[in-house]
């Protein structure tokens, strides 16, 4: 029994952290339709700020977060700025673009930071639940506040102001948002400063839960786009509850059958959905 409550804690926090990690990038999507494949060069981005500030200015989580986010938030619009700045701009010449724009990002994290795998040492606090048989761990607990939050003050904005329900509707069909009197452009840069936000506070977390490295890129990238993919532009509760799903998929399979089995398990996902979304796709076209 408490194995089972440990392995729901473990996947409640990463599936929250994994909608997190994919909400910058929904956001975009949803907006722009720029599939912004540097956006796990982003998060590794803010992680690395994180680091310099945490490890080496000996500052805590809570001093870093704004200026992470303040990074990310002008990082995210200027790569997504000139995107859109070009002549023929579809889904497919944005994701050439921004994959040649991780590449540069990678060789100048290379290039600054060395191939060395790096992390954020904090020393955990464990909080003992059920009579002490199961614990929960403060970087947990960081995952799952600040992701929640971060999901949850998102929500609100989207269904209790008329800035977020005006996003909404840009997001849901933009020239019927236009022609409603919607500013189509302020509406994208706040969907990139709302993305910007959400990368800023998953990178110092990403930081502390994984590795940094020039390539660490690609996991976020993918687990962004299994889950956006997943939930469709906008839906706020399907991204959770893929996220969460996700997070039951990978721990369990590590636990039964080992970590080196997780990124395979994503990869399958991915599959899945591609696959499902085709199927579905294609009774809608008959």
């Amino acid at each position: 029994m408490e194995q089972f409550v440990q392995l729901f804690i473990q996947s409640f926090s990463l599936g929250s952290f994994y909608t997190l990690l994919a909400l910058g990038f929904a956001l975009v999507f949803s907006v722009t339709h720029i599939l912004n494949l540097a956006h796990g060069e982003l998060i590794i981005l803010a992680g690395y700020v994180a680091y310099v500030l945490e490890q080496k200015l000996s500052m805590g989580l809570w001093e870093t977060l704004p200026i992470a986010i303040a990074i990310s938030v002008v990082s995210l619009m200027v790569v997504v700025s000139f995107v859109l700045h070009q002549r023929r701009l579809s889904e497919l010449h944005s994701l050439i673009i921004t994959f040649g724009i991780a590449l540069i990002l990678q060789n100048c994290y290379l290039g600054t930071f060395s191939a060395n795998y790096r992390i954020i040492f904090h020393k955990s606090r464990y909080f003992s639940l059920l009579g002490g048989h199961v614990f929960i761990s403060s970087v947990q607990l960081y995952l799952i506040t600040l992701s929640l939050g971060a999901i949850g003050g998102l929500y609100i904005l989207f269904r209790k102001t008329f800035i977020g329900k005006a996003l909404r509707a840009t997001i849901q069909d933009r020239f019927a948002a236009q022609m409603a009197g919607i500013p189509i452009p302020r509406m994208q840069l706040l969907g990139m400063v709302l993305g910007g936000i959400a990368i800023g506070i998953a990178g110092p977390l990403y930081a502390r839960v994984s590795y940094l490295h020039p390539a660490a890129g690609i996991e976020p990238t993918i687990e962004a786009i299994i889950l956006t993919l997943f939930a469709g532009m906008g839906r706020i509760r399907i991204l959770l509850a893929g996220g969460w799903l996700l997070g039951v998929a990978e721990t369990t399979t590590a636990y039964f059958l080992g970590s080196q089995w997780r990124e395979f398990v994503s990869a399958m996902v991915l599959v899945v959905i591609l696959i499902f979304r085709e199927a579905r796709g294609r009774e809608n076209s008959v």
